[in-house]
Order: C-alpha cells, then structure tokens, then sequence
C-alpha cells in the first residue's frame, strides 16, 4: 500500500512529461512547420487555379476547398500554439473549454466542409466515368459553385448548436478567491447536443466517408476495366463509353485525394463520436488527458491532409503542373532582372 502511494506521483510525473515531451516534439515542431507549409501551398493552389480559368466546375471545386484546407490550417495552428503544456494557465480545465469552443469547432467545420467537397467532387467524377457526356453538360462551373456555397452554408449546422448553447461569463474558480472569465453552458445543453451530435458527428461524416469510398471504388473499377479494353482493342472506340486522357487523369486525382481524406481524417471522426458521445467538456474536469492527448496527436494527420494536396495536383494534373512550372520560371525570371 505504502509501495503504491511512494510511486504514484512519480509514475504521474513520467506520465505528464512523457506526453508533453511528445505533443512538443510532434506538434510544436513538425505540426507547426506544417501548417505554415499548408497556408502558403493552398495560397499557391487558389492563385494557379484561377490563372487555369474556372471554366471548368473542377477547378471551382478544388478552390474551394484549398479556401477549407486554409481556414482548417488557420484554426489547427491556433489550437497547436494553445494547447502548448508550458505555457503557465490559473486553471487549465476551464481554459480547454475555452480552446475548444473558439479554436476546436471552427476547425471541426472547416473539416466537415472539406470532407463533403471532396464527396461532392468524387461524386461528380464518378458520374462522369460511368457517363461521360450527359455530366459533363450537367454540372458547369456555375453549378459547381452554388454546391459549394450551399455546402459551406449547410455546415453551419454543426457551429450552431453548440454555441447557442454556450456563454461567456465570470465564474469562480473553486478552491481559489478569484474568478476567471469562462465558457459556460445553459441548463438545455443535454436535449440540443445530443441530438446535434447524432446527426452532426455520426450521420453525416460517416455518410460522406461511405459516399467517398463507394464513388472511389466505382472509379477505380471503372478506369481498370478501361485500361483493359483498350488493351484489347486498339483501333474502333465508341466515344460514349470512353474518356479522354484529361478526364481519367482527373478521375484519379479526385480518387487520390478522396483516399487520402479517409484514411487522415476517418480516426478523427471516431474520436470526435466517442467524446460526443461523453457529451460537452465540463469546465471542472474536461474530456480527460487521455482523449485530449489523442485529439492533438490527431492534429498532424490533418494538417498532412490539408498541406500535400499540391503535390498531388503536381503529380496527377498535366495542367496545373505546366501552370505551376510556367509561374515559377516566371518568379526566377523576374528575380534575376530585379538582381
């Protein structure tokens, strides 16, 4: 008995430094150096699509959602920099909340946006493979942009009842003869944000990961069986049943980024689904160290997500890439008159 309490506060310091040691190492370090690589390449990408030209709906579709990756890199900075172990805090739980509430839900939206852009995008190429030419008239530029806008609107859903519930006032700080100026909560919070939750953090995000796995194994069937018809056959093609190189190239660029966005993001969800589960973070005792540590080591994922996407463009997409190296020797070019 005496064996476990001589230890005890030992093993919590381990615990503690242990856990600080790794959010400083990945987040502080890696995380950040991330994030400020992710703001400039999506600045990059809006600037290359818009000297592409959006006649195109694909190319609206991927501005919009450089303009998510920036706002959900933003946003993971600031939770990055916040949630900083050393930084000196009269109580840490009530500043949680705080974190959360202005820097954790904006970046959960930004998210939910590019989470369901991406659908909408793969859904759209996945129309596209299986009939070329009816989509491709149907979804212009102008309807790729109403989508989009009405896909940012609806999400509002998911800030709404979580701040319409919430408040900001003093409040004292038990054990202490002080107060602090804290995020709080009304007395409906337990009949909105269950049901927000089930429907916000449940039904929706895992019927946009369905929608993107479903829409990028239709594509991946379709361009395989493809690449083996044209194998067999070399010389008659029937232009209905066809694509031309341009749209299969796109067709696996949006089939890339639909896998990427499952596969760094899917964790988070289930995470999220199990803390919404645990219901609001109570400003005395918070999600627990553990959830907490797991949401910030889920930060890089993320941020990888939002950061990469250029590469991907610059690989798979024979236009931005001829766009982006005509910019660049553009930039020498000026540098060296300027020098």
């Amino acid at each position: 008995m005496s064996s476990n309490s001589l230890t005890s506060p030992y093993t919590e310091f381990i615990s503690e430094w242990a856990s600080n040691s790794v959010y400083l190492v990945i987040c502080m370090g890696v995380a950040q150096s991330l994030c400020v690589f992710g703001i400039v390449a999506n600045i990059g990408n809006i600037f290359l699509f818009r000297k592409m030209g959006y006649q195109e709906g694909v190319n609206v579709t991927l501005t919009a959602l450089a303009v998510c990756d920036i706002g959900n890199l933003v946003f993971k900075w600031g939770l990055i920099i916040l949630n900083n172990p050393l930084m000196i805090i009269k109580d840490r739980n009530f500043f949680d909340v705080f974190v959360l509430t202005f820097a954790g839900y904006p970046s959960k939206y930004f998210i939910r946006v590019s989470t369901m852009i991406t659908a909408f995008a793969a859904l759209e190429r996945c129309l596209c493979v299986i009939f070329p030419l009816k989509v491709k008239s149907m979804i212009t530029a102008k309807v790729a942009l109403i989508v989009n806008i009405f896909i940012f609107l609806f999400h509002s859903l998911y800030l709404f009842p979580r701040y319409y519930v919430t408040y900001i006032d003093w409040t004292h700080i038990t054990g202490k003869n002080e107060s602090i100026l804290a995020v709080l909560y009304k007395d409906n919070k337990d009949n909105i944000i269950p049901v927000a939750s089930f429907l916000i953090d449940m039904v929706l995000p895992y019927s946009t990961f369905a929608i993107l796995v479903f829409c990028s194994s239709v594509i991946f069937v379709k361009l395989k069986s493809m690449s083996k018809w044209r194998q067999s056959v070399s010389s008659k093609k029937d232009p209905k049943s066809t694509l031309s190189s341009k749209d299969q190239k796109t067709a696996k660029l949006f089939m890339t980024v639909s896998f990427m966005c499952v596969m760094f993001l899917l964790p988070d969800s289930l995470l999220f689904t199990i803390a919404g589960a645990m219901g609001l973070p109570s400003p005395t005792g918070g999600y627990g160290e553990k959830v907490k540590l797991a949401a910030n080591l889920l930060l890089l994922p993320h941020i990888i997500n939002c950061s990469c996407t250029i590469l991907i463009y610059y690989k798979l997409s024979t236009r931005f890439r001829l766009e982006f190296q005509r910019v660049l020797n553009g930039c020498w070019k000026w540098g060296a008159l300027k020098s």
